[in-house]
């Protein structure tokens, strides 16, 4: 039931942000759209995958996750003002593509998961939502959130990815022991499905609470 709760919610985040569209697609933001079709595609090909070619199914989401970084990236780079801070987001972005390679080089990207690159880069992808946070609250111009639909989202990606490392780790223990942890397991993914549920929810705020910029950012 979770799970269809969460991948309902993806979708109508999807159908919204299409409607919605014409309120960031003059900003750094634009690109999000893309970011928002992508994370119920990926659950739709995952299962046809798992059912039609083999059942390990991490090439795809492997994939989805260098993918879906790289525009988390590019839209906290358009996003952020201060030269400083985006050449920092430059920096770090540049890294997780990095750690991606170098963590292919020694595990395979079709057969297994980049324990490196997911947590290093989650917690990388965590500070640069950081820096783009701090940059938008010190600028010298007064900031109205109904109108930063940018501060909006960038929550909801901070909060799903600060929620994920300790659900992360927890899952790799428990899969290095040799039995049991069948309840762990589920009690994890239900809670993972539930971060979805409330980020996706607070996507579907933003799009109906905001407002269009009154200027144009990041482009």
């Amino acid at each position: 039931m979770l799970t269809v709760l969460a991948l309902g919610l993806e979708i109508l985040a999807a159908i919204l942000g299409t409607y919605f569209f014409y309120k960031y697609r003059d900003s750094g933001l634009r690109f999000w759209i893309i970011l928002l079709y992508l994370a119920p595609a990926v659950e739709f090909i995952g299962t046809w995958y798992s059912n039609t070619v083999t059942y390990n199914n991490h090439i795809i989401f492997n994939i989805y996750d260098i993918l879906s970084t790289v525009i988390i990236f590019k839209l906290l780079y358009h996003l952020t003002q201060d030269a400083n801070r985006k050449r920092w987001t430059l920096i770090l972005g540049c890294s997780t593509v990095l750690l991606f390679l170098i963590n292919g080089t020694y595990a395979s990207i079709v057969t297994d998961f980049l324990l490196l690159y997911k947590a290093l880069g989650t917690a990388i992808l965590i500070i640069a939502i950081a820096i783009y946070l701090i940059d938008m609250l010190k600028r010298n111009t007064v900031v109205v959130f109904q109108r930063n639909l940018g501060f909006i989202v960038f929550t909801g990606y901070m909060i799903f990815n600060i929620a994920y490392l300790p659900i992360y780790f927890t899952y790799q223990y428990i899969m290095s022991l040799d039995s049991g942890g069948g309840l762990i397991f589920s009690t994890l993914h239900n809670v993972q499905l539930s971060v979805v549920v409330l980020i996706n929810l607070l996507f579907i705020f933003g799009l109906f609470w905001s407002k269009v910029p009154a200027k144009t950012i990041g482009r």
